[in-house]
């Protein structure tokens, strides 16, 4: 024969609305309902189970007690935003070697807001000896830690934050994510390609390597490139070498850039230094040959990082173009949305 079943009873204890359902322990089993002793020790240890539990076992939780489908609900909301958090944020184009479930929500909801926008530059090289400049190998940011989801999440934060105190939230910039390098070889850039035309002395300075984006949806003859590089000098000494190139790396590309004048461009870069150095924000200002030192280490131990072999990440925040002859026939719509009126002649 089955055993009876234990008689249920109500503790004192609990809220009068609340019917508690669980069985009687008996003598000397202690209180009987408990709630107002086990729930508060079981909410400490939910947001654990949670992160593995399934939305049924869940569920099924819930379905013990109206106090405990109350402890459940915020439980079983964060683990549903957490696993949507970690989908979206797999899905940018970077990787992540490490659990993002383990980081916190705060974090992941930032970083989603900030490099969701983030566009990767790849890197340019030479189509040939006498050929243009085009973007080649992928150069994926592989973040291996929380340590360092949050430091290029603040870069970007850093990036855009003069963007939105000039132009508020409702014009859009161009984000985009690179990682420096220093230039493999020493004149072989477009930057000492400029520098040699102007007659200046490349060998004092430290370049990194040519990085760049381009969008081929647009006419065939008429893909958009946009190229960057850090040019960096003695005595803190930086500039930012941006050009853009209308027809890849045909014949008859035509380029616009800082350094001859035919361009002008308002942009944030910020640098994360290793060992928790900071972040270095360096700003382009229109018409400016150098750029800005606004905060953060200095541009001499960024050199040096890069001398000695680093590699970092950086995020550029373009907030405004302004061609200074006659723009390309075709332009994204990226950048349509940062151009300024054109210079008058």
């Amino acid at each position: 024969p089955q055993p009876p079943t234990p008689p249920r009873i109500r503790s004192p204890a609990c809220d009068s609305s609340m019917q508690c359902e669980l069985p009687m322990r008996g003598a000397g089993g202690g209180d009987a309902c408990g709630s107002h002793v086990l729930l508060p020790a079981l909410g400490d240890a939910l947001w654990a189970v949670a992160a593995v539990a399934t939305p049924r076992s869940l569920s099924s939780l819930g379905q013990v007690s109206r106090p405990v489908r109350l402890l459940l609900s915020p439980v079983a909301e964060q683990a549903a935003r957490m696993a949507e958090l970690v989908k979206s944020l797999r899905s940018l184009p970077m990787e992540f070697s490490f659990r993002l479930d383990s980081a916190r929500r705060e974090l992941l909801e930032e970083a989603l807001q900030r490099l969701s926008t983030l566009r990767p530059l790849r890197w340019r090289e030479k189509a040939g000896q006498l050929a243009g400049w085009v973007p080649t190998e992928e150069d994926t940011w592989i973040l291996t830690s929380a340590e360092e989801l949050a430091s290029a999440t603040a870069a970007a934060r850093l990036a855009l934050r003069g963007h939105v105190e000039q132009f508020g939230v409702s014009r859009q910039p161009l984000l985009l994510g690179a990682t420096l390098r220093l230039a493999v070889a020493a004149g072989d850039s477009p930057a000492d390609e400029t520098a040699r035309a102007d007659g200046a002395n490349s060998q004092a300075q430290v370049a990194t390597f040519p990085l760049a984006t381009e969008w081929a949806e647009g006419p065939a003859a008429d893909p958009l490139q946009i190229g960057i590089q850090l040019v960096l000098s003695p005595n803190e000494s930086a500039a930012l070498a941006l050009e853009i190139t209308s027809g890849g790396w045909s014949e008859w590309a035509e380029t616009w850039s800082l350094q001859d004048e035919s361009l002008e461009a308002l942009a944030t870069i910020v640098v994360a230094l290793p060992r928790s150095d900071g972040l270095l924000v360096l700003r382009q200002a229109p018409g400016a040959r150098q750029l800005e030192r606004i905060s953060g280490p200095t541009v001499d131990s960024l050199a040096e990082s890069l001398s000695g072999g680093e590699s970092l990440r950086a995020v550029v925040c373009l907030s405004s173009l302004r061609w200074c002859r006659d723009a390309p026939d075709w332009r994204p719509r990226e950048v349509r949305l940062i151009e300024r009126s054109n210079r008058p002649t």
